[in-house]
């Protein structure tokens, strides 16, 4: 163990690996709580990512279940905030920063893993779901947009001096035989920078005793965790939202791009208006057919080693 700079808390050894895993979930928490996460992996966070070195760092998890980061940071003598919507905090519509009383240092989230385990539904007991319980949502766009809500909320938690971190620790999900990778839709929507990507394993769940029958396919055997730090660039919720739509605009041109290059050949010339016809069905399937010859031109334009401008609407395919 290392000491940290605090004579009253215990820096743990940090996280040695981007592949973890914990046969023994620990002492921390409640084993019965279902879903409930391994103490392990949010006391080797703790040793990489809090912020040992300052006197008044705070830890937080807003849906802290049935305790077990709080039981973590009790045993490291490192200063906790835990609040849960069970207990009467939303994350969705409180304000984190607010109900903790002053920035944190970093944040461990576990959320539902969308309907997997149906928490204000069964595992509260009362059997009454809650409207903004993120296990309750109708579909995966929900969940999403909910989930980004969620984070935005935690990002804009974190102090802003030093490097303060959140994690995020989420597994994906099949049911009715498709796959949903909830992980990557999250990466996608999630403020701040990107630290680490840790892969934990599995063990000791529900489904390992569970038989599927019909379609052949890989069990679920890990979940990940996103670490995130505090981006100084977002000063607020328009920031970021300002960040994304850059994000999905320039993935938008990628898109583009590498369709313009599957209709056409390396030394071919062709005109705007051929392009136009050759792409006027992919615009229709990815529903962008509204503007798209506008799209076109636009990407074109942008990627002049890959068309090369011959005059009067005419662009020339790059041999390579």
């Amino acid at each position: 163990m290392k000491h940290s700079s605090s004579s009253n808390s215990i820096r743990p050894d940090g996280l040695s690996s981007s592949v973890v895993s914990y046969p023994d979930r620990g002492k921390w928490g409640n084993a019965r709580w279902r879903g409930n996460c391994s103490g392990h992996i949010v006391k080797e966070a703790l040793g990489s990512y809090f912020n040992w070195g300052k006197s008044d760092a705070l830890f937080v998890d807003p849906s802290e279940g049935s305790g077990t980061s709080g039981d973590v940071a009790r045993e490291l003598g490192v200063d906790y905030k835990g609040l849960d919507l069970h207990s009467g905090f939303n994350l969705l519509r409180d304000d984190l920063l607010e109900s903790i009383g002053r920035p944190a240092d970093m944040v461990f989230w576990h959320p539902p893993y969308h309907s997997m385990i149906e928490y204000s539904k069964n595992v509260w007991g009362d059997g009454t779901p809650h409207p903004d319980d993120l296990s309750n949502c109708q579909s995966i766009a929900e969940f999403i947009e909910k989930s980004q809500a969620a984070l935005m909320n935690i990002h804009e938690a974190l102090a802003s001096d030093g490097r303060a971190t959140y994690c995020v620790l989420i597994g994906n999900m099949r049911k009715a035989g498709e796959y949903y990778d909830l992980t990557g839709m999250l990466q996608r929507v999630a403020p701040g920078k990107l630290r680490d990507i840790i892969i934990k394993q599995q063990n000791n769940c529900v489904s390992d005793r569970r038989r599927y029958g019909g379609a052949s396919f890989a069990r679920i055997a890990h979940e990940t965790m996103l670490v995130f730090e505090r981006d100084r660039r977002i000063l607020c919720a328009i920031d970021f939202a300002i960040q994304v739509e850059k994000r999905l605009e320039n993935a938008q041109r990628m898109t583009w791009r590498n369709a313009l290059r599957r209709v056409t050949k390396p030394g071919e010339r062709v005109h705007l208006s051929d392009l136009y016809a050759r792409l006027s069905g992919y615009a229709q399937r990815i529903g962008t057919n509204k503007h798209f010859n506008a799209k076109i031109r636009q990407v074109v334009r942008r990627y002049v080693d890959d068309f090369t401008p011959m005059g009067e609407g005419i662009y020339e395919r790059a041999d390579a």
